[in-house]
């Protein structure tokens, strides 16, 4: 988020947060204060209502935020999926941050086998956008329809 609010993409924007996690109080805060409004969306961790309001009101998002999702799927035709939903809930623009991890590209399980973490550096996801534009700024990959 503090990427984003430096760029100022999150002032006076409606976006959908695509894997919100399950405590979004703050990002809200967050995101008010500079001015925006943020939905969340999070099949796992966010309430059903929560997901149905979020699709329903869909069309007002300006943009979708895709944070540290991307790095933790073991399963590259799910990243692609993934991208492609995120860009779809922001009406053509979306917006990437990942956790890179060790950086090697090799894929591990962590927290004793519960998780996934990919070690990719944020550049190689440019490689699962075929046929959308991406650029890469600040830490932020922004891909658009």
């Amino acid at each position: 988020y503090t990427k984003l609010a430096r760029s100022g993409v999150l002032a006076n924007g409606t976006g959908i947060d695509f894997g919100s996690g399950k405590y979004t109080k703050h990002l809200a805060d967050f995101t008010h204060a500079q001015g925006g409004t943020m939905m969340f969306y999070d099949p796992y961790n966010q309430p059903d209502s929560v997901n149905a309001a979020t699709l329903l009101h869909r069309n007002r998002s300006q943009f979708c935020l895709c944070s540290n999702v991307l790095n933790v799927i073991d399963d590259d035709d799910a990243v692609r999926d993934a991208i492609r939903s995120a860009v779809e809930l922001g009406n053509g623009v979306a917006y990437f941050t990942v956790y890179e991890g060790n950086g090697t590209g090799i894929g591990s399980e962590t927290q004793n086998g519960l998780s996934w973490q990919r070690n990719q550096k944020l550049r190689s996801y440019e490689a699962y956008c075929a046929g959308y534009s991406v650029e890469f700024r600040n830490g932020v990959m922004t891909v658009r329809r």
